[in-house]
């Protein structure tokens, strides 16, 4: 009889135990980077409804929303559903590193950034690696 009172005492599954605890693990530096790109993205588009023909503006945004996506979350940086095709992956990861690479006149400082990790999620899909 114990033991059945131990047994209901203890959560079903360890990892239902540990899911609050693996949230309140995160880095502070992560979510202070996370933060202050969700703060430099929310101006920068406050910024486009002011000024449209601000030099720049769509680079930046399109930089920052890239730069906030998980570094690892390949899907959403070439925003491409899972399972795509391996076409249809090559037509993202050519329009998405035109539109944060270098600009002439002003460079954006985030494009950079943005273009390395664009050409990550693109190598990630390659069937075979590049010797």
């Amino acid at each position: 009889m114990e033991d059945n009172l131990e047994q209901a005492e203890q959560p079903s599954s360890p990892s239902a135990a540990t899911a609050g605890i693996e949230l309140e693990e995160k880095p502070e530096a992560e979510a202070r980077r996370s933060s202050s790109l969700k703060s430099a993205l929310k101006y920068a588009r406050r910024a486009r409804q002011l000024w449209p023909e601000l030099d720049g503006i769509s680079t930046l945004i399109t930089a920052l929303k890239i730069l906030r996506a998980s570094p690892t979350d390949h899907y959403k940086i070439l925003r491409i559903e899972p399972f795509a095709h391996i076409i249809a992956i090559k037509k993202q990861y050519k329009s998405r590193s035109h539109s944060p690479s270098r600009q002439s006149g002003n460079p954006v400082p985030a494009a950079e950034d943005a273009f390395k990790r664009i050409a990550d999620s693109f190598l990630s899909f390659r069937p075979f690696p590049q010797a």
